[in-house]
């Protein structure tokens, strides 16, 4: 009985080991793939879509949503690039590349809302992003997470539902259109239902 609770056990292991390699493979390739299907395969841009930038040293997929709002890829390394825009405040989505003390050094205000790629935002995430997102005294934000796509897309997708009033079709189609992988389902999911579920109570 109890080598048979062991094989089960080691089974599982090797199961769920084998699952989570799949996903961080999946991932990585995405990355891969990411310039050339920006270069070859993207989309027309839709009119009204962020207006992408020209890539920084160390910082890519760069885009200006509005005014108040840049989206992209880890700035760490090149924050100076941030002041040539002119931000003020700094949105990390990223799960675990906190650099609090580096930013709040350089001037910036900063803030830490770690996401999972491969969960759908809580609704106090959304509350607390949108809060800042949208306070004027925090203007301009630039949101990231590490390539700027898939979180960052998900977030912004939601500012554009709440701040500006999109149909979620839209919203969706701005997300997809910066490179979203399909392989992090949940936040297209909760983008796709965010109407359905989300909308008005932040």
């Amino acid at each position: 009985m109890a080598d048979n609770t062991r094989r089960n056990r080691r089974t599982w292991f090797v199961f769920l080991s084998l699952i989570m390699l799949t996903v961080a493979l999946l991932a990585l390739a995405w990355e891969f793939y990411l310039p050339i299907y920006i270069k070859f395969f993207k989309p027309e841009q839709n009119p009204g879509f962020a207006a992408e930038l020209p890539k920084a040293a160390e910082i890519v997929y760069m885009a200006k949503v509005n005014a108040g709002y840049f989206r992209g890829s880890d700035p760490q390394e090149n924050l100076a690039a941030l002041k040539d825009l002119g931000v003020r405040t700094i949105i990390n989505l990223h799960l675990t590349h906190d650099y609090a003390e580096k930013a709040r050094a350089a001037g910036f205000n900063y803030h830490l809302i770690p996401m999972r790629p491969d969960e759908a935002p809580s609704l106090e995430q959304v509350r607390k992003f949108l809060a800042i997102a949208t306070d004027p005294a925090a203007l301009p934000v630039y949101v990231h997470c590490s390539m700027g796509i898939d979180r960052t897309g998900v977030m912004t997708g939601v500012y554009r539902i709440e701040h500006d009033g999109w149909p979620t079709e839209r919203a969706v189609a701005e997300m997809n259109y910066f490179g979203h992988a399909q392989v992090w389902h949940d936040l297209g999911e909760f983008l796709e239902n965010y109407r359905k579920g989300m909308a008005g109570k932040p």
